[in-house]
């Protein structure tokens, strides 16, 4: 059995699919997409998402990245709800759960298992973040 759950990226449902091969390849392609985006403070000093490259020619693949620091969290951070800056810039990078990152203009989006983005918001409003059992590791970059 697959779990459709599994395929809707996301979205949790209990609807239980048979095994099949057409089922697994849909599990395998959902499994290879991954959310891939840039959070950065726009000359307006709003935050705003923008998508990066996550192609086999993308500059952010298979090139090795100097990187100063890295940290696994798996606590609730209070302050993250409210407005607030990236600290500095970094790569978000969550394992599981959903972070929910909303920005001024009232776009939101959530971020799942395998999903990628690059904080860099360091000025302006910042954005906030609603984490449901988020388990992530951030990778601070120069």
């Amino acid at each position: 059995m697959v779990i459709a759950s599994e395929l809707s990226g996301h979205e949790r449902r209990d609807e239980r699919l048979p095994a099949t091969v057409e089922n697994l390849s849909t599990l395998e392609e959902e499994r290879r997409s991954m959310k891939f985006y840039r959070l950065y403070t726009g000359d307006d000093g709003r935050s705003h998402f923008e998508q990066l490259d996550s192609s086999q020619s993308s500059e952010f693949f298979n090139a090795t990245r100097p990187a100063n620091g890295l940290l696994f969290r798996n606590d609730f951070a209070p302050h993250i709800v409210n407005w607030h800056r990236a600290p500095r810039r970094r790569w978000v990078i969550t394992l599981s759960g959903t972070v929910d990152i909303g920005v001024d203009d009232g776009t939101g989006m959530t971020f799942g298992p395998g999903d990628v983005f690059l904080a860099e918001d360091m000025t302006g409003q910042g954005h906030t973040a609603t984490p449901h059992n988020w388990v992530r590791v951030y990778v601070n970059v120069e």
